[in-house]
């Protein structure tokens, strides 16, 4: 079995002997333990990568012990899983092993990680203290991405012709260098237009965040949203006026995306006449935020 070992495990299955105990866990998709093997270490051989130690290996063969038995599951099972190493030196009669550190707090007590995770975290701070974490009801921090591969190229592909101008070449090498000056990713991509005829102008986004991640709406499909949030909210007291557009965009509407039935919301930044950090907005405002 081959496994990422630890800078603590390398030294002791460097010079193992016969009080290297170790038990191997397969554990499924949601890192629960399904199978188990435990033994003493009696053989193993190291690799590593030439251009990064990260990439080492050491490759384990176990004396499996008496609660090991024969495992139901095959060679390629426990290949193909996520597997975790317990690494103990008391023996075979060790009923309790010890756990190396795992990756992840390695890298959370690596200096050069802390110091980034605290620039990060002062510059999301400065962020939000003036006033550009959210615009209306959009989060600018708390939003996914659309990384444009190929899939998705493919499975919006209406959408993505709306926003590039151009198709792939035929010839391979040409189609290569094409899809690699594309954007990489599209996480708000802001527009601005009327709501409606004779209504405040909007800045607005036609990416969705759902609970799976973003999904761009097509020109009609955002138009045939942003129609009914109109069409809602003239019909409440005070009409199109901005708290009752963003009130209407906050709770949302059942609009059709790419033929399904969605729960389309939070799509408007800004709405001409609302109030920002003690100004009225205008439509130079609104075209500011929408970028």
């Amino acid at each position: 079995m081959t496994y990422l070992p630890t800078d603590a495990d390398l030294a002791l299955l460097n010079n193992h002997s016969s009080n290297i105990y170790c038990r191997i866990d397969m554990l499924n998709k949601d890192f629960i333990t399904i199978d188990s093997l435990e033994g003493l270490v009696i053989d193993g051989s190291i690799s590593i990568d030439s251009e990064s130690d990260v990439r080492r290996t050491f490759n384990v063969t176990l004396y499996l012990g008496k609660k090991s038995g024969i495992s139901s599951l095959t060679e390629e099972d426990w290949i193909s899983k996520n597997v975790r190493v317990f690494i103990g030196l008391s023996g075979r009669g060790m009923s309790k092993i010890s756990a190396s550190k795992s990756i992840d707090e390695m890298i959370r007590e690596n200096a050069d990680y802390q110091l980034a995770a605290t620039n990060y975290d002062d510059l999301i701070q400065d962020i939000t203290n003036r006033g550009y974490a959210k615009y209306g009801n959009i989060d600018n921090l708390n939003r996914d991405v659309l990384v444009w591969t190929r899939a998705n190229i493919s499975k919006y592909h209406t959408f993505f012709d709306q926003i590039n101008d151009g198709t792939p070449p035929d010839d391979p090498a040409e189609a290569e260098e094409w899809y690699t000056k594309l954007g990489d990713y599209s996480t708000v991509l802001g527009s601005d237009d009327p709501i409606c005829r004779d209504g405040p102008y909007i800045a607005f986004t036609p990416m969705l965040q759902t609970k799976d991640g973003l999904v761009p709406l097509v020109e009609d499909d955002i138009w045939a949203y942003l129609d009914a949030v109109a069409t809602k909210a003239k019909s409440m007291s005070g009409g199109l006026s901005p708290a009752n557009i963003l009130e209407v965009d906050k709770s949302g509407i059942d609009s059709f995306v790419y033929g399904n039935k969605m729960h389309v919301h939070g799509m408007i930044a800004a709405v001409e006449g609302m109030v920002l950090n003690g100004v009225t907005l205008g439509k130079v405002d609104v075209s500011a935020i929408a970028g």
